[in-house]
Parts: C-alpha cells; structure tokens; sequence
C-alpha cells in the first residue's frame, strides 16, 4: 500500500508532508494519487468529509467513502475504526484518488501504533533451583 507504518518516505532528510503521484491501474490506464501528512482541521459528518492541513499550512479535503480504510490507534480495535473516530487535532496521514479537484481517501491512519515498554515484555529470570536434599545429606 502507499501507507506504511512508518508514515511517508522520500529522499531528503525530511519527511513527506504533501505530494501527489501518477500511478498505473490495472486496466492500463493511469490516476491521480494524492498523499498528505498533517493534523485534521475539520470534520464534516454530513458530507463525510475531513480537512487535513500539513505544518507547511497546506490544507486539502478528503471525502471518506465505505471504500476508505480507516486506522485508528486511539481506538481498543484499531482496524475497526469508522469515520465517527475522526476527530479535528488528529494526527493524520491520508492517501487518496483525485478526480478533478474531488480527493477520495483510499486511506487513513490516525495517530501511530503505541510500542509496549520493554519491561512489560522482559522475560522472567529463571529460578534458582532448589537445593538438592540428596548433595547436601552426603556432603
């Protein structure tokens, strides 16, 4: 997908905050892919749409359809998440198909997967074997 885990890659030392690529389809013809990296600025749930602004004060709308993934790592089911969990503040990276000036989300990850600390996940230390009876009576 044009979504990772990882947000957006490029080839400079600093991250993707907004582009847009031309890619193939499988019927041989090409679209419009639209990326974007920023915080939601507005939510429209009657038109189902969210406004995203990048910190270069970019901002572009993107209408959230029932074919838009939503990911959501504020939610207990991440996977599970729906439009209602798009929130304004939320840290956002979208990935959308352009047609004319129309930005559909094909996805959009909200927030990133939260690490469990080491110490949750450390194995125990064995423990110490009980002395052999048998060793120390014939010691």
């Amino acid at each position: 997908g044009v979504l990772g885990l990882g947000g957006f890659g490029g080839a400079g030392s600093g991250r993707v905050l907004h582009g847009e690529s031309t890619v193939a389809t499988a019927n041989g013809g090409t679209e419009i892919v639209d990326t974007q990296s920023g915080t939601i600025s507005a939510v429209d749930a009657t038109a189902k749409t969210i406004t995203v602004t990048s910190t270069d004060k970019v901002a572009f709308t993107y209408v959230i359809d029932s074919k838009t993934r939503i990911l959501d790592f504020a939610v207990t089911s991440p996977t599970k998440a729906v439009f209602s969990d798009l929130k304004v503040g939320d840290t956002v990276q979208v990935s959308a198909v352009r047609s004319g000036d129309t930005r559909t989300a094909s996805a959009v990850t909200d927030g990133r997967p939260t690490i469990p600390s080491h110490a949750q996940h450390s194995p125990r230390p064995p423990k110490s074997p009980a002395p052999n009876a048998s060793k120390a009576a014939s010691a």
